[in-house]
């Protein structure tokens, strides 16, 4: 039977509740309560555990997790820990965005836990991820080649690229740049004062063979929803550095990577000249003969994930066994 994590009333200080693990937001998450971003927003995938979830910092000494969304400020810090109790970090962004000056003050093992979208993280939180056909895939599921010569037909143009954070750290304005000049490249955005609402960017995304998901810093494995929105649309995602993506399960042949080529010029040639090449440009799709049009998620959501730990340290402290 599925169980829930329940947002609990602090105001009412019912500290009874500590017969179910209490999971403590302690700061939010872009401005959102943690239960509202993870929860509200991710769901629970039909979670076998139960929790109560508060962000009351009067339930600070009595909370089995304490949750720290590391990209924003959370001090003041914690004064009341108990050894048994699971400090969790949590993040969707690289770790150029995390607080380094604020964790730099905290001893390195003060989190027990960490939520992010790397696959060597304690609970594996990604932005998407490519789930594998089987027999009891549904056919709506499952791309045509009839579908899949329709999407290309809509087509009309080369490349394209939304961004609303400019400057960004990894370099890509200069590289946006110097493509506009060399080859037909809409780039649309907060940073081109060219607004593009969600119908807008669909339609876009959709009239373009392909898409700069150039992400704002060049880190492991951080690859948002710029690749995944592309991919699941039809186009063909091209990424800053190839390496991003290791250890992603992304097959290397559904995207094509900037640094793979000597210049920008000639990463321009070769997006031009693909054009010419109607096989080898409908090969970039070949992922759609293995893998769904959507994630399958059926993992537990990250904050049922976090329930089930917590529920398993409790029965650790009740039998008398102390983790570090």
């Amino acid at each position: 039977m599925a169980k829930s994590i329940q947002p609990l009333n602090g105001h009412n200080n019912d500290k009874s509740s500590n017969v179910r693990p209490i999971i403590l937001g302690w700061n939010q998450m872009f401005n959102k309560p943690f239960y509202e971003y993870i929860y509200l927003k991710l769901g629970l995938n039909n979670c076998s555990y139960e929790c109560v979830y508060t962000e009351d910092k009067t339930f600070e000494s009595s909370a089995s997790v304490v949750l720290f969304h590391v990209r924003q400020d959370f001090r003041p810090f914690p004064e009341h820990r108990r050894p048994e109790q699971l400090y969790t970090m949590m993040s969707v962004e690289s770790p150029h965005w995390t607080k380094w000056w604020l964790m730099a003050r905290l001893p390195n093992n003060y989190f027990n836990i960490s939520i992010t979208y790397h696959t060597d993280s304690t609970i594996y939180l990604p932005y998407d991820q490519l789930s594998a056909i089987t027999s009891q895939t549904p056919r709506e599921q499952i791309w045509s080649d009839r579908e899949i010569q329709l999407q290309i037909n809509l087509k009309q143009r080369l490349a394209l690229q939304i961004v609303s954070h400019c400057g960004a750290p990894s370099g890509r304005d200069s590289i946006t740049e110097q493509l506009q000049n060399l080859m037909e490249l809409d780039v649309l955005g907060g940073c081109n004062s060219k607004s593009c609402d969600d119908a807008c960017y669909q339609r876009e995304l959709e009239s373009h063979f392909f898409y700069l998901a150039f992400e704002n810093t060049v880190c492991p494995q951080y690859v948002t929803e710029k690749f995944w929105n592309a991919l699941r649309s039809l186009v063909v995602p091209v990424v800053l550095n190839r390496s991003m993506l290791n250890g992603t399960g992304i097959p290397d042949n559904v995207y094509i990577a900037a640094d793979d080529f000597d210049s920008v010029q000639a990463l321009a040639h070769f997006l031009t000249a693909l054009l010419g090449d109607s096989e080898k440009y409908l090969s970039y799709f070949n992922w759609t003969k293995k893998y769904r049009r959507q994630w399958d998620n059926t993992t537990p959501s990250a904050l049922c994930q976090l329930c089930q730990i917590a529920h398993k340290q409790m029965q650790k402290d009740k039998d008398g066994i102390q983790t570090s």
